[in-house]
């Protein structure tokens, strides 16, 4: 479970909650994706009240399966929405787009070159979603500072731009950034999992550029590359826990879609940290307000 990414991250919500409410917690971990099932069973068979699932990705099929066998039991699944809602299972997709949104905003307003990057694993809509927030963050910080700052991997227009094909190959990112660097490019949003830390080796060696870490909170995930890592974008899994626990203590637990955003704390950027000395109180102020604007529907995130 202590994988530094959603399983952790998910788990530490479980114990936050269990210690907010006084529950009960068990851990079940399975060793390949052949185990999903049975682990979930196994949950079922100890009369669990909630079972969190963290990697909804990979473990959609089974939960469903079992919401189906099970309708009396409840689930929580995370960073998927099932086309066919469930009264038993709160799934909750991420509003990533607001997130990156924000760091694209910060992004633009620390570049010196006026050229910014982003890279993706894959051309999946979730992989997308992080790109679109960011290029419309840097859209917007132009537009409201009379800028002109370039995005270099995303083309909003043509939803287009630099994809890898994997999620684990850091010589690819080692590639990629090396490669945006030659352009000129000095923040760099990667959305390939692990292979940004091969993004975070080739700023510190070429000694140069910064880089935006996905998902989690890299600064923290991987400590050893915090002088390079400007910010991250969240998906706090910990709080979605939470919010869903409470739910249920309280007698409010719903099936269906739950969005993690801005407003319930699904999604943030992390703190600069060591590098928060780059980012200027009038732009912190400036996040403020637009995480306000977005949250009220004002500022758009997606195209």
């Amino acid at each position: 479970m202590n994988d530094q990414f959603f399983n952790q991250i998910a788990n530490t919500g479980v114990k936050m909650a269990a210690e907010l409410f006084q529950w009960e917690t068990s851990l079940i971990e399975s060793d390949t994706g052949k185990d999903f099932g049975k682990s979930i069973q196994t949950a079922v068979d100890d009369q669990c009240s909630l079972i969190v699932v963290a990697t909804g990705f990979w473990m959609a099929d089974d939960v469903e399966t079992a919401a189906k066998a099970y309708p009396q039991e409840k689930f929580v699944i995370m960073d998927i929405a099932y086309d066919q809602p469930y009264a038993n299972v709160w799934a909750e997709p991420y509003a990533i787009n607001q997130a990156s949104f924000l760091a694209g905003y910060v992004a633009a307003a620390v570049t010196k070159t006026g050229k910014v990057g982003t890279y993706g694993g894959f051309n999946w809509p979730v992989v997308i979603d992080f790109m679109n927030g960011y290029a419309l963050g840097v859209q917007y910080y132009n537009a409201k500072n009379d800028a002109t700052v370039q995005v270099i991997g995303w083309d909003i227009a043509k939803q287009d731009g630099i994809f890898i094909d994997s999620f684990e190959d850091l010589a690819a990112g080692r590639v990629v950034t090396n490669k945006l660097l030659d352009q000129g490019v000095d923040v760099i949003l990667t959305v390939a999992g692990n292979v940004g830390l091969g993004t975070a080796e080739v700023l510190i060696q070429r000694g140069e550029g910064l880089m935006i870490g996905n998902a989690t909170n890299w600064a923290v995930t991987y400590p050893e590359h915090a002088g390079v890592i400007l910010t991250s974008v969240e998906k706090r899994m910990d709080n979605s826990v939470i919010n869903a626990v409470r739910a249920f203590a309280e007698g409010n637990f719903t099936g269906g879609t739950h969005i993690g955003n801005l407003a319930n704390g699904g999604v943030s950027i992390a703190p600069f940290y060591n590098l928060d000395h780059l980012v200027s109180q009038q732009v912190k102020a400036d996040l403020e307000k637009i995480k306000a604007g977005i949250i009220s529907g004002e500022i758009k995130t997606i195209p």
